[in-house]
């Protein structure tokens, strides 16, 4: 009876010991900051708060996008499949570089922050397009504003489960 106790008192320091132990390990930072917008410089608002309208990848390029907008867009893209979207609608396209994911074999993730295209909707006037670049972001000219604004707009809302 007594060896059955001293089996069970080392088994359970056994089973106990491990979790001390990894208690004791540095945690890796997973925080991805290269691909965050910590420096918003001309940004009024940071995109990276706003809700997820679709996201999309370029394999020829390397990169990867995601369309946020405000609420007013967000809430026109999941019931519209129209392109008109209300006055006060904000998008943004936030595009990255891919690298490889650390963790998960074969995956993707964002790596640096390359452009955020900024569309406003107004009442009276056509929607309104703005390019930032750089770290931190700073307002650039865009030879190709209007055909990059269709190309915004087309893209529709992501149906998630």
């Amino acid at each position: 009876m007594k060896n059955l106790l001293k089996l069970q008192y080392i088994v359970r320091l056994a089973l106990i010991f491990p979790l001390f132990y990894s208690c004791q390990r540095p945690i890796a930072d997973n925080l991805n900051n290269e691909a965050s917008i910590l420096e918003a410089g001309d940004l009024k608002e940071n995109p990276l708060l706003m809700g997820v309208i679709t996201t999309s990848v370029n394999l020829n390029n390397k990169t990867m996008s995601t369309l946020y907008g405000n609420t007013i867009a967000v809430d026109f893209a999941k019931k519209n499949s129209g392109f008109k979207y209300p006055a006060g609608s904000v998008l943004y396209e936030v595009t990255w570089e891919q690298q490889p994911d650390s963790v998960w074999f074969g995956a993707t993730i964002p790596a640096e922050l390359i452009s955020v295209e900024k569309i406003s909707f107004n009442r009276e006037t056509e929607p309104s397009y703005a390019l930032y670049q750089g770290r931190p972001l700073k307002k650039d000219k865009n030879d190709h504003a209007q055909v990059r604004l269709i190309q915004i707009i087309s893209q529709h809302f992501a149906v998630t489960p």
